[in-house]
């Protein structure tokens, strides 16, 4: 038998092979089923349907970055330093000016008028027997004119004076205007929570509705830039009116209000966190202590007996202070509790009393 002649079979065309993006190889399977091959960029097969995929709504937040945020909180607290400031700078002009004019300008003038009415009376003739003893005189009290004058040169108090005057003028300015921010920043505030609770609600909604939402909400949580540029401006300011003094605030001063700012930050401890808190709530006590502690160290310094000649003891200020502003807290307290006795019989003392100025 003669052989049959080979059957010659013609290959089957193999499919390209697609990557998958990980190294790995899309074929075809064994049971003749093409397995659905993801696109690698949106990750969605491309045999599923639209009509089975929901799309729920997602919240993205957009937040640039920029400066300082200045709200109530932040002006609030501007203005305090500004006050602090404010009061220092007043009280070293308060003890300079009374220096240079007690010191220098006082006694300047009363020798430079004597020694003008000695100078005429040893040029009249009733006076020609001890006319050399008046020019001596004279001369004397010329002289300490003139060491008045060069001690005057070197202590500089009325510059000084001039010089924390000016800062205290441009430190009450700057005040005043934080006030009126304060009013505006306090207002946008209450505007922008509304309109926030308005808003997330309204998301809320749209997530909880079962027909499913498009597309993807966007906040934007970037605050006013007018805020912004309103801190810069503030910021320019404080700098300013602080660098333009060349005079330093005596360091009594400027020690005693650090030691009452830096007992008020041992002073938070839990067992007071806690006192404070039930007392006050939500509200930002440590910047009510801190005004107050400030005002009433002041009102200790002011009313010292010797001030403005000497600034009294720092030490003794802070702790005369702490005192006096723990018990404004004890009354504070249950301070509506006796209105109908405070009205009845009022306390007029300055000094004493839950009524007093300091």
């Amino acid at each position: 038998m003669s052989e049959a002649p080979p059957v010659i079979v013609d290959p089957v065309p193999e499919e390209p092979i697609k990557s998958d993006g990980n190294g790995g190889d899309n074929s075809v399977g064994s049971g003749g089923g093409s397995k659905p091959v993801k696109d690698v960029a949106s990750g969605v097969s491309k045999d599923d349907s639209p009509e089975h995929s929901v799309t729920k709504p997602s919240i993205k937040l957009k937040k640039k970055k920029q400066g300082t945020k200045f709200n109530y909180r932040n002006a609030a607290k501007l203005e305090q330093q500004v006050q602090m400031n404010l009061v220092q700078n007043e009280l070293a002009h308060k003890h300079y000016q009374f220096r240079q004019y007690w010191f220098f300008t006082v006694p300047q003038a009363f020798l430079t008028a004597v020694a003008s009415v000695l100078a005429f009376a040893a040029s009249a003739e009733m006076f020609q027997d001890n006319a050399q003893y008046i020019s001596l005189f004279v001369g004397s009290v010329s002289a300490a004119v003139v060491l008045f004058q060069t001690i005057s040169g070197i202590r500089q108090y009325g510059v000084k004076a001039d010089r924390h005057q000016s800062v205290s003028t441009q430190l009450r300015d700057l005040r005043d205007d934080l006030i009126i921010t304060k009013f505006k920043l306090h207002e946008v505030e209450k505007e922008t929570k509304n309109k926030n609770t308005v808003f997330f609600e309204n998301v809320r909604e749209v997530q909880n509705s079962d027909s499913g939402g498009g597309g993807d909400v966007d906040i934007d949580t970037e605050s006013d830039s007018n805020n912004d540029e309103t801190f810069q401006e503030v910021q320019k300011r404080f700098q300013t009116c602080l660098s333009g003094c060349t005079s330093v605030v005596p360091m009594a001063i400027s020690e005693a209000f650090h030691g009452v700012l830096s007992n008020l930050e041992i002073a938070e401890t839990k067992n007071n966190i806690a006192y404070l808190n039930k007392l006050y709530g939500h509200t930002d006590y440590a910047l009510l202590l801190e005004t107050k502690a400030c005002d009433i160290l002041a009102g200790e310094i002011v009313n010292s007996p010797l001030f403005p000649m000497k600034i009294p003891n720092s030490a003794l200020m802070v702790n005369r202070t702490m005192t006096i502003l723990k018990n404004r807290l004890k009354e504070q307290a249950n301070f509506y509790d006796d209105v109908a006795l405070d009205i009845e019989k009022p306390r007029t003392s300055l000094y004493g009393g839950r009524f007093s100025v300091f």
